[in-house]
């Protein structure tokens, strides 16, 4: 069993030992040449790197 760390209560849930999902998007900016990583899960969480290594 999962639960999406958006819903309600996910933070309780994962202390009594429940998996939380966390869907991060990744994408390739060319203009800039770096992937951005962003999540609907955790709020304002923006990454930017030249490569998957960084």
């Amino acid at each position: 069993m999962s639960y999406p760390l958006r819903y309600p209560f996910s933070w309780f849930l994962a202390r009594i030992g429940i998996t939380i999902t966390i869907n991060i998007n990744f994408i390739y900016d060319d203009e800039e040449n770096v992937f951005v990583a962003t999540s609907r899960d955790i709020q304002w969480l923006v990454l930017e790197a030249e490569n998957f290594n960084t």
